[in-house]
């Protein structure tokens, strides 16, 4: 080492790396006439020696030497929590794309060509020394180890870090929604860390959708990690994972108070993408645990980013944009899955096929807008009055259809004609200046029949009902073809 103290009490501290003796001259004397005090290092592993021994207020070193390189130098010092906020400005001899995505990838605060040095470097190096310190000298830790001691402990450390956030994105390719990486994530973070639970919160608009991993809950005294992810007893079903949806957001947050729950957000160039939440079991979490609960959620937000993209193209796709049901070419798809299964397996299959009665009059009369508000009203009524394995769409204009699995022609009639009352109801409570009814055609599936004939058959019962007077379900029957009235 060759140091050369120089430059008021006010001076810098800094620290040149270089292999070669005649570029450390060079950029020492260069920083010393500008009244810095300049420590030189002749490789990679000096100088970070030195950065042990004491602290620097900048390291200039070159990008290429022998042994430890300036690259990872910068992520060695980067990884070292004593070491991490220190100004790091690496040297290029060539201003090529490689040695800037090479600057980038270590970490490094800026780079310089060595062809500009004598015309830049000083302005560099205030621009550098004038950024905001987050780590003060006064807080580093004293250690006894020895350099090749701390060094391995640093590069363990950066192992450890690379495989976890390499399981954290190896995840994101085996899972195809934003629910199940949240439940491959939760079950790598109680591996990683001393969490007893934890839980991943997930927006989407103002509801919330809260995946959470939880031990099995048998005391009235573990029912206080529950709050502190949000939940209550009533959402646990003595499982390890759950899933909850639009639930409020509770319990603390923060790691002021011993057992309170460490919360991270999973954030993307300021979008809020949802938030990781750890609850420490009684050892509580470690700076360890911290950090690796940053690293998952750094490595992660980008995948949720990418799976709701997808999740909202997928929305788009298949959704009714004005009423917020299927669109025809999803319902379409969920039928010709179920006729295929109702033919292959023999199970029953019933549709629906509803039509607004006198919809057009409502249109010429209050207008479309009003219009709009009544298809929406009977596009949730009817939506919100079938079972989780049904399915409703709209087929075109104001006709919706509905999907209905394992139900024969009977128990379709009796859902048809509640539903018929259901958007009676609905309507006349809505904010609207008139209310409506539906008619509805139902039909049932019989052998050697496609989608289209079992449509063909709910709409040949739809007509069949208009002509009878409407606000009223007609019933298909396959042997005659006649119809079964239900009205009021």
């Amino acid at each position: 080492m060759d140091a050369t103290p120089s430059g008021g009490p006010q001076a810098a501290r800094i620290l040149v790396v270089d292999d070669s003796r005649v570029t450390r001259q060079l950029v020492a004397g260069l920083l010393e006439d500008a009244g810095h005090t300049v420590l030189r290092a002749a490789s990679g592993e000096e100088a970070f020696g030195l950065c042990l021994e004491q602290p620097f207020d900048l390291v200039v070193s070159d990008l290429e030497m022998v042994g430890i390189s300036g690259v990872q130098l910068c992520r060695i010092l980067k990884a070292d929590p004593d070491m991490a906020h220190t100004p790091f400005l690496l040297l290029t001899t060539r201003d090529d794309p490689r040695s800037r995505f090479w600057s980038r990838q270590a970490g490094a605060d800026d780079h310089l060509c060595k062809s500009q040095m004598k015309e830049d470097l000083p302005t560099r190096v205030d621009a550098l020394l004038a950024l905001p310190r987050h780590a003060p000298d006064s807080g580093r830790r004293k250690s006894s180890a020895s350099p090749l001691a701390r060094l391995n402990q640093v590069l363990e450390r950066s192992l450890f870090e690379a495989v976890v956030i390499g399981e954290a994105r190896q995840l994101f390719g085996l899972t195809g929604s934003r629910e199940d990486l949240a439940r491959a994530v939760l079950d790598l973070a109680t591996q990683l860390t001393q969490a007893r639970a934890a839980s991943i919160t997930l927006p989407e608009g103002g509801a919330l959708t809260r995946v959470a991993r939880v031990p099995q809950i048998d005391s009235a005294s573990e029912l206080g990690l529950l709050s502190l992810l949000g939940m209550d007893a009533a959402s646990v079903e003595h499982g390890q994972q759950l899933i909850l949806r639009e639930v409020e957001a509770s319990g603390r947050r923060g790691m002021d108070t011993p057992g309170e729950a460490l919360s991270v957000a999973l954030a993307v160039s300021g979008e809020h993408l949802g938030e990781l939440c750890l609850v420490p079991d009684a050892k509580g979490l470690t700076v360890d645990d911290q950090r690796t609960a940053a690293l998952l959620a750094e490595a992660i937000a980008p995948a949720l980013r990418q799976l709701r993209l997808v999740e909202e193209t997928q929305r788009l796709a298949t959704t009714d944009e004005l009423t917020g049901i299927a669109n025809r070419r999803n319902i379409q798809h969920w039928l010709e899955h179920e006729a295929e299964r109702a033919e292959r397996y023999g199970v029953p299959l019933s549709v629906a096929l509803v039509d607004v009665d006198h919809f057009k009059s409502v249109n010429d009369t209050h207008g479309h807008g009003v219009g709009d508000v009544i298809l929406r009203e009977v596009a949730q009524a009817l939506a919100g009055g079938i079972r989780k394995v049904d399915r409703v769409g709209r087929w075109g204009g104001e006709e919706f259809l509905l999907v209905l699995a394992d139900t024969p022609i009977d128990g379709a009639a009796l859902l048809a004609d509640r539903l018929r009352r259901r958007v009676r109801l609905a309507t006349t409570a809505a904010d609207v200046p008139c209310h409506v009814t539906v008619s509805i055609g139902v039909a049932a599936h019989a052998p050697g029949w496609s989608a289209h004939a079992l449509v063909d058959g709910a709409d040949r019962a739809l007509y069949q009902a208009k002509e009878a007077g409407r606000d009223q379900v007609v019933r298909q029957v396959e042997e005659t073809g006649a119809a079964v009235i239900a009205a009021d």
